[in-house]
């Protein structure tokens, strides 16, 4: 009963670790960078995306999310980054909400 809820909860926050990527990459890399980053994950890494390949799947998500914590650097880079890293570990052990 517990792990469908932790892996719900754990599936909505890598979503808004997305959004805040993408606003991170905008903010400080610029609107064409964030742009660029947005349309790779919409063709490699999202749930329907139109090239279905895992490696590129984890290419992408490895340079949007981590970039980004790069871009934000500092204490808040460095939080981010772990944040990715923990709900990335989560993603890897958990089973797939079944409305994902």
């Amino acid at each position: 009963m517990l792990i469908p809820l932790v892996s719900a909860a754990n599936a909505v926050a890598r979503f808004f670790l997305e959004i805040v990527a993408f606003v991170a990459l905008g903010i400080c890399l610029g609107p064409l960078v964030a742009a660029a980053a947005v349309v790779a994950w919409a063709l490699f890494a999202a749930p329907k995306a139109r090239f279905r390949v895992e490696v590129l799947r984890l290419g992408t998500q490895a340079v949007v999310l981590l970039g980004a914590a790069v871009a934000l650097g500092g204490p808040l880079g460095v939080a981010f980054g772990v944040l990715v890293a923990i709900n990335s570990g989560l993603i890897a052990v958990l089973p797939e909400p079944e409305w994902a």
